[in-house]
């Protein structure tokens, strides 16, 4: 035998060695998720995803914001796998664009709206809304259901118009909580989930705000916040995503989502 021929024989084997062992690679590589998650959820989303992944070994990641933002990349091609609304709408008309799973659809929550006073001597309630005068924080509703059940509520209890004037909008809840927090303003209709996250995440600091000092608001105030999940049909993990939709539907999940402030669905 030549050396031409041992030569080609040591590359085909070596060629083979390699692609050999890259499948091997790609077989044994961690599977992950990408979630797109809604502002109010960021928190609890994130707890159940790190549970998730000690359970499975399946990386999760996480991309809160505005659920009109995400849905609008959602449509421009974000490589998301899963997305969990902060309503039904937006996963609805992601299947009706063919861009998601119809059979996905799962209701994972239902919102609660609050009216959050920073002062103790301004305790929140009814006749504290309809007589405020001063910035009145909501999230933008152009963005955010919960920015519209802001509005909803306003109008419920007929004092809209007059409280128009000094909306001060944040782009999701997360930064119209964030305005009430610094003090930009003392007032605000949030999501309850937002004061129970912030809640647990003092439990063990010095932090002498307690977020106690809110009004749920009546539930026939406003539309139901019934909160969606669906699986995007770009999805390469759907195996993967619809264990993740079933873990966060678990009844023990489901408790995990209530100290957050929802109402299990």
């Amino acid at each position: 035998m030549g050396c031409g021929f041992i030569g080609k024989c040591f590359r085909y084997l070596l060629i083979s060695f390699l692609l050999t062992n890259a499948g091997l690679v790609f077989a044994t590589a961690p599977a992950r998720l990408t979630i797109a998650v809604a502002s109010n959820f960021l928190a609890p989303a994130q707890q159940l995803a790190k549970d998730f992944q000690q359970q499975t070994g399946i990386t999760v990641l996480i991309a809160g914001g505005a659920s009109g933002n995400l849905y609008t990349q959602i449509i421009h091609g974000a490589p998301f796998d899963l997305f969990f609304s902060a309503d039904s709408k937006l996963p609805q008309q992601l299947v009706s664009k063919q861009l998601a799973l119809a059979d996905s659809l799962t209701s994972y929550a239902k919102g609660q709206l609050v009216l959050y006073s920073t002062k103790p001597n301004q305790p929140a309630n009814l006749a504290l809304l309809t007589h405020w005068q001063d910035k009145l924080v909501i999230a933008n509703p152009k963005l955010a259901p919960y920015g519209q059940a802001a509005v909803a509520t306003l109008k419920y209890y007929r004092c809209y118009q007059q409280l128009k004037a000094q909306l001060l909008m944040g782009n999701n809840v997360s930064q119209a909580f964030h305005y009430v927090d610094s003090g930009a303003a003392s007032l605000g209709l949030l999501p309850l989930s937002l004061l129970k996250s912030a809640q647990q995440h003092i439990k063990s600091s010095s932090n002498e705000q307690t977020y106690q000092h809110y009004w749920l608001i009546p539930a026939q105030s406003y539309p139901p916040i019934i909160q969606q999940a669906v699986i995007l049909k770009r999805t390469k993990a759907l195996t993967i995503a619809k264990q993740f939709i079933s873990f966060v539907m678990a009844s023990n999940n489901q408790k995990v989502l209530v100290e957050y402030g929802y109402l299990a669905h």
